[in-house]
């Protein structure tokens, strides 16, 4: 059986749990993060190519929601059951690759309602009504992307230049460390994000 790798802190977002799957590989829509005109790459493959742990770890998360997504959400429930963390970041690599694996977290969150949990996407296609409250669904804009769908209600991170403000939105400037922050948590509909490209 595959062992599903959870990190409970990274450089940027503190000491706040984790899990990342394998980026390119399990992200749809990824092509937008790849324009040479403005240096843009995915920013999780400089990790994945650089340290090897992380790269068989990430690939092994992804095989194993892949492959067996019971044993990944029953191992993910063992280990939600034993953190007194309130905050948990699904995919600082990765994204939701399919409905199967997007109501999988639905089904969690809904388990532990104390754990705010929160995850950027650009899987716009997937269904995520009925989702609970303590999950937050940001999606993430990238430079020349065409117009979200018009289900794609609710906050957005913006990548680069924000060609595609709505009205009225107000625009947080990314600090850079989730743990002090908390801003991406707590973003309500009319409130947005930005981070610089990286």
């Amino acid at each position: 059986m595959i062992k599903l790798h959870w990190s409970k802190e990274n450089p940027k977002i503190g000491n706040i749990p984790n899990i990342s799957l394998e980026p390119v590989a399990s992200c749809p829509n990824n092509e937008w993060c790849f324009q040479k005109e403005l240096d843009l790459k995915c920013y999780a493959m400089k990790s994945f190519v650089q340290y090897p742990a992380t790269r068989i770890a990430w690939r092994e998360n992804f095989q194993l929601a892949q492959n067996d997504l019971n044993s990944f959400e029953s191992q993910l429930v063992n280990k939600l059951s034993r953190t007194c963390k309130k905050f948990f970041r699904i995919h600082v690599a990765g994204d939701f690759f399919n409905q199967e694996y997007l109501d999988m977290w639905k089904d969690t969150a809904r388990q532990f309602k104390h754990i705010n949990f929160l995850a950027f996407t650009k899987s716009f296609h997937l269904d995520y009504s009925h989702k609970p409250r303590n999950l937050k669904i940001v999606w993430s804009v990238m430079p020349n992307m065409p117009t979200l769908p018009k289900a794609c209600k609710g906050s957005r991170a913006y990548c680069g230049p924000i060609e595609q403000r709505r009205k009225k939105e107000r625009i947080m400037i990314c600090p850079g460390h989730c743990e002090s922050c908390g801003m991406c948590w707590n973003l309500k509909g009319s409130e947005s994000a930005h981070f610089d490209i990286h």
